[in-house]
This record gives C-alpha cells, sequence and structure tokens, in this order.
C-alpha cells in the first residue's frame, strides 16, 4: 500500500483526523420590512471668509456716510464747524461760478482750478486758486491774488497779462513736463525726469520760453 503524502501545510498525513476548517462566510443579508434605512444626514457647508469680508464692508460703508456726515455736512449746518473749500475745476463757466459764490454759506471758501480763470473768480468774490504755473513762479502768482484780495484789479489786470502766455504753455504738454521744463530752463532743477514723464518735445521749447521772458520770470 502506497504511503499517502502529508497533507499541504498540516505536517500530517492522518486524513481521517484532520478536520479541515471552512472559511468564514458572513452570514445572509435578510430583509425586514420593519427597518426602513435612513437617509444620509446632508452635509453642512463650512462659513467661508465671504461672509466676514461683506460684514467688514458694510461696516466701512457705515463708517464711511458717519465721516461725510461730519466732516462734510456739518459746516454747512451753521454750528462752528470748519470752513469748506471748493475748488473750481477747469471747464467750469463764470456763471456757474458766480451762482456758487452768490450762494455760498458763511465759511465757505471758493478757489479757482484754473490758473487763467483766477482774476474773474476772485473779482466775482472768489477766495485763490489751486495753481499750475505758480510752480514755477510763485512770486507772480502771489503778487496776482493779492492784488485781487485788495481790490486793486487794475495791478492785478497787469499781472495776468503777462502771466497769460505761460498760463497756455504750461499746458502744451501733459502736466507736469512744461513746468519742469520751465524750471530748467530758469536754472531751478535739472530736467531729468523717469517715466512716464518724458522731456518737454524740442517744438514746444520756444513757446515755453517765451511765455517765462513774457511774463518776467526769465530773461530774453
Amino acid at each position: 500500500m502506497a504511503k499517502e503524502e502529508p497533507l499541504a501545510r498540516t505536517g500530517t498525513d492522518d486524513r481521517e483526523n484532520t478536520v479541515r476548517q471552512p472559511f468564514p462566510q458572513p452570514p445572509p443579508k435578510r430583509s425586514n420590512p420593519r427597518v426602513v434605512a435612513a437617509p444620509a444626514e446632508p452635509r453642512r457647508r463650512r462659513r467661508g471668509p465671504g461672509r466676514a469680508i461683506a460684514l467688514g464692508a458694510l461696516l466701512l460703508i457705515i463708517g464711511a456716510i458717519a465721516w461725510f456726515a461730519n466732516a462734510v455736512l456739518q459746516p454747512f449746518a451753521g454750528d462752528g464747524g470748519e470752513p469748506v473749500t471748493v475748488t473750481i475745476p477747469q471747464g467750469s463757466s463764470l456763471s456757474q461760478i458766480a451762482d456758487i459764490l452768490r450762494d455760498r454759506p458763511s465759511g465757505f471758501a471758493v478757489l479757482s482750478g484754473d490758473d487763467a480763470l483766477t482774476l474773474p473768480v476772485m473779482a466775482l468774490g472768489g477766495d485763490g486758486v489751486i495753481s499750475v504755473v505758480s510752480n514755477a513762479t510763485p512770486r507772480l502768482m502771489a503778487a496776482l491774488t493779492d492784488a485781487c484780495a485788495a481790490g486793486d484789479f487794475g495791478a492785478a489786470r497787469t499781472l495776468h497779462r503777462g502771466l497769460q502766455p505761460w498760463m497756455a504753455a504750461a499746458f502744451v504738454e501733459s502736466n507736469p513736463i512744461p513746468v519742469k521744463a520751465a524750471l530748467a530752463m530758469m536754472g531751478r532743477i535739472e530736467n531729468a525726469l523717469r517715466l512716464p514723464l518724458v522731456p518737454l518735445a524740442d517744438s514746444n521749447h520756444h513757446a515755453v520760453r517765451a511765455s517765462l521772458v513774457a511774463a518776467g520770470a526769465l530773461e530774453s
């Protein structure tokens, strides 16, 4: 009788007394009509930073409104607030400026935003100018406004007529290119510019120089 081979991985050849354990099997699934699976709970969304940003923006808007009411509107209430200064921009008509000057409340200063309108605005009761040409000719513009404030409009007209060519030449190119070129012609600065500014075009040099000579700011 042939000898039987040992059972694999058991270390014995006793087939009769060797019990083979079957692999465990999961219990069969049985449906229970009384048990209903609850639906999965929806995942809650986490609140991102958007709500906090919106709240912060709202608070900023409220703060800006409060500042505007206190800083800008308060002087008009007549309770001793600081004076208000209004600059008349370029392109405004003298009729509009006259209306503003006529209806302005106490402590309401009106300044011209155009050098060429300094004389007529101050003649109507304005208080001065936000000036461009005064960057190169400060004494002449100060003399013009002082004469207007003193009611000496004869002297003011003389100063205005002398400055009028320079008031026009100061805008032959984008501000402050002509002003810097004028200061360089007068020996006040070196005309060293960096982008986006560029030197004054050669075709405009004569207009700027001639206007400074006419104003008495530069010798011919």
